[in-house]
């Protein structure tokens, strides 16, 4: 008797399978939640490091306003110029900025990225020279 006690304790001493999925459902959740703070924070570095880069640029096309007394029609012009290393560089996202000298308006040029999306429709996710700090 006391063997058959010790065998049917061995047998109980496992996991049941509603144990097992109740575990795998908690790490699923912390792993998501994991998953979605890396995302978020990835995403706002990728912001940022297009901020600083756009303000780079345009501290070069402020130096090339001073020397050349114009903006420049294209960032090529900057490097051909040498206010700027080969090759231009690119947002967070791995996309070419987009700069066009404006005729008129309040600011002598456009400088921006068009954001996480990459698409040119919304000024959502945009982000300018102008209106970035």
């Amino acid at each position: 008797m006391a063997q058959d006690t010790k065998q049917r304790s061995r047998l109980k001493s496992g996991f049941t399978l509603i144990e097992l999925m109740i575990g795998i459902v908690i790490i699923g959740i912390i792993t998501g939640g994991v998953m979605y703070t890396a995302m978020t924070v990835m995403g706002n570095a990728k912001r940022s490091a297009t901020k600083t880069t756009m303000q780079l640029i345009k501290n070069s096309l402020m130096s090339y306003h001073q020397e050349k007394g114009e903006y420049p029609k294209s960032l090529q012009e900057l490097i051909a110029a040498g206010f700027m290393k080969k090759p231009l560089p690119k947002d967070g996202w791995e996309r070419a900025f987009v700069y066009r000298v404006t005729a008129e308006g309040k600011n002598p040029y456009e400088l921006f990225s068009y954001g996480p999306d990459g698409k040119s429709g919304g000024k959502a996710s945009r982000l300018d020279v102008w209106t970035t700090k």
